[in-house]
């Protein structure tokens, strides 16, 4: 089943590397990813679409622990504010 997600994170050199990994090892594959500066500074917003099986908690909690993400939602549901960041406006 496909799921699109948004994440906000930290602009560092191995945050996208981390995040991607915690897709793979939750058995999920990307589908579609798409990935711009965000408003905030320092930041990027990211999209992706992701298949797989499983519930979409599995990723989306492990996803709000890492430390350069801000803020992770599942689009078309209620954004989750991560670390006392702000979370994504559209």
């Amino acid at each position: 089943m496909n799921h699109t997600i948004y994440v906000q994170a930290k602009d560092c050199p191995a945050g996208l590397e981390r995040l991607l990994r915690v897709v793979r090892y939750r058995g999920f594959s990307i589908k579609s990813l798409n990935m711009l500066p965000s408003q905030k500074a320092g930041h990027l917003d990211i999209t992706a679409t992701v298949d797989g099986s499983r519930p979409i908690d599995l990723l989306l909690n492990p996803l709000m622990k890492l430390y350069e993400v801000a803020a992770v939602e599942r689009v078309g549901q209620p954004a989750v504010q991560v670390s006392g960041y702000s979370t994504h406006t559209a």
